[in-house]
């Protein structure tokens, strides 16, 4: 048995990343919870969890804070 690395199982076919979902918006990279909102980044850039749907969000700094701007 293999303790360390990554192996795979038998019978399993290796996919390329960018060849397994061809909707980058749907490939979700990380999400996480920060302030009471869900961040959700995928290949595309970054959504928030909003009154149930995801909204696109841009973020920018502007005199040494990040702000957020809703743009969809």
């Amino acid at each position: 048995m293999k303790t360390s690395g990554v192996s795979r199982r038998n019978g399993m076919e290796y996919i390329p990343f960018m060849e397994a979902d061809p909707d980058p918006d749907r490939v979700i990279v990380s999400m996480v919870e920060h302030k009471g909102r869900l961040y959700c980044a995928t290949q595309k850039g970054i959504y928030i969890l909003k009154d149930g749907e995801f909204s696109h969000v841009k973020m920018e700094e502007y005199k040494g804070e990040v702000n957020e701007v809703h743009d969809r």
